[in-house]
């Protein structure tokens, strides 16, 4: 079984009950509510181990650190992402994050940005064209503030949208098994040999060339020992053991273990009864 992310939040966060309930609702149960803590470096703390543990202590890549930024909040409020920029808040909760993987999560969008420069800039009392050209440089303060981050391998997410279970998976995703291969395109039905000797064979032979080869070659696999089938080997089903074998036209009694059936117990009989 494997082992849950463990999920930490300071004591007292307003947000603590949304993000427990997006916990609660991931299908695959890869997280666990971990408790409060005012130890951690942001408004989350997500930890591939247990909360204290040795390995969590000597290497900072088991845990990713999340600071939450919202457009709620006066001009100038730590909550917003604009004043915490303007009033450096921002650039020293950054520094606490940088020990190890970590992400700024805006909960908003570009349009929640355009309203708050132009909020903050009719609150200094300025109007007109100057109130604009204001809100653009708060804009591009913002912007030039993110582009730095993500210079220096800090995430900086925009979401608006379902916020809560695309953090729980941005950090599920970093911690363990990010892999973009299966987003792979797929060869034409009848096409996978050619794609796979052209792969293989490398610089200098493409699909004609490979499907020339192929006119008088085969491709095939070979087990290494005796009695060995495909789906013996880890992580292959017999599902996706027939998907293989079609594909690559592998001997069918090479796929599939036969199942041994258990002999049957024999009846008991009574030597007096026989005779």
């Amino acid at each position: 079984m494997n082992q849950k992310i463990q999920v930490l939040m300071p004591g007292g966060e307003a947000r603590e009950d949304r993000l427990r309930r997006a916990i609660e609702k991931d299908k695959q149960k890869r997280f666990a509510w971990a408790g409060n803590s005012s130890e951690i470096p942001g408004d989350i703390q997500f930890i591939n181990g247990h909360p204290g543990g040795l390995e969590e202590l000597f290497d900072c890549s088991t845990r990713f650190n999340v600071e939450l930024k919202a457009f709620t909040g006066k001009e100038g409020d730590n909550s917003d992402l604009l004043g915490s920029i303007l009033n450096g808040h921002l650039y020293l909760q950054t520094l606490k994050l940088r020990k190890g993987p970590c992400a700024i999560a805006v909960l908003g969008n570009e349009e929640d940005l355009k309203n708050a420069c132009m909020k903050s800039a009719y609150q200094r009392g300025i109007k007109g064209e100057a109130a604009v050209n204001l809100a653009v440089n708060y804009e591009n303060l913002v912007w030039d503030f993110e582009a730095n981050c993500r210079g220096q391998n800090i995430g900086f997410w925009w979401l608006k949208s379902v916020p809560w279970r695309r953090i729980l998976s941005g950090a599920h995703k970093i911690l363990t098994e990010a892999d973009l291969s299966k987003y792979a395109p797929k060869p034409i039905e009848g096409e996978e040999m050619v794609v796979a000797l052209s792969i293989m064979l490398g610089y200098g032979i493409g699909p004609t060339k490979a499907k020339s080869i192929l006119e008088k070659f085969k491709i095939c696999l070979e087990p290494r020992f005796p009695c060995t089938f495909l789906d013996d080997c880890d992580g292959i089903g017999q599902k996706l053991a027939e998907s293989v074998g079609k594909a690559i036209k592998i001997d069918p009694g090479m796929i599939i273990r036969p199942k041994v059936k258990k002999p049957r117990r024999a009846a008991k009989c009574s030597v007096e009864l026989m005779q």
